[in-house]
């Protein structure tokens, strides 16, 4: 059965040509699904403003889409994976732990600003299984651990795309894998902020440290 096919209004759509213009300057092509290496040296800011139900969720969300489909890989504050010199990534955030919820409730993976700006720090026999999770490596064997355990972690991961959740339904709690929290020191690729208007100008700027292309 073919989804169908979203109908943009007016300025939906040329909403959707100015992100897609300051991508493409950022080297991804949504036309055409292409997806080159970040450069670095550059950074690019775009501001979407809109009414209560004037539709930048769907905007939001169609976006997503199309940068997935071209090879952009979605990041969130629970897990990263290995750093790849020709990988791009896009962090959905929003300020709110509850504007967030909104947000994945729509299909859109969104995690909060400060789980962008403080990362957990795994301990390292869990990071083989977070490894394992985003495909980078072989099924592990984990000391106290099943296979079934692993397997329902797998089948977590498989529905929500979070490591900690595939973890907690591996029987495991967050004191089990986390042993604390860190500033981020590395930038991150694109960042796409949702009620943005919520920020003030030192969020404004430590986002724009972490992420040389950022929709607001």
């Amino acid at each position: 059965m073919n989804a169908p096919v979203i109908q943009f209004s007016d300025d939906q759509a040329q909403a959707y040509d100015a992100v897609a213009d300051l991508l493409h300057d950022a080297g991804i092509d949504l036309e055409d699904g292409l997806c080159l290496p970040a450069k670095e040296g550059k950074s690019r800011i775009l501001a979407l403003t809109g009414k209560a139900g004037s539709g930048k969720t769907l905007l939001l969300s169609e976006l997503v889409k199309a940068l997935e489909a071209a090879g952009v890989d979605t990041v969130s504050g629970d897990w990263e994976g290995r750093r790849r010199r020709d990988r791009r990534t896009l962090a959905v955030l929003a300020p709110t732990n509850k504007a967030a919820s909104v947000l994945r409730n729509r299909g859109v993976p969104a995690t909060t600003i400060h789980r962008i700006l403080y990362t957990p720090v795994y301990d390292p026999e869990y990071e083989r299984i977070a490894e394992w999770l985003m495909g980078n490596g072989e099924k592990p064997e984990i000391e106290d651990l099943t296979p079934e355990a692993l397997d329902r972690a797998a089948a977590s991961y498989a529905q929500h795309s979070s490591v900690p959740a595939a973890l907690a339904a591996a029987g495991l709690r967050g004191s089990d894998f986390i042993t604390g929290w860190k500033r981020r020191e590395e930038p991150l690729d694109i960042g796409f902020v949702d009620e943005a208007s919520m920020l003030d100008e030192r969020q404004v700027e430590d986002l724009q440290e972490i992420f040389p292309t950022l929709l607001l």
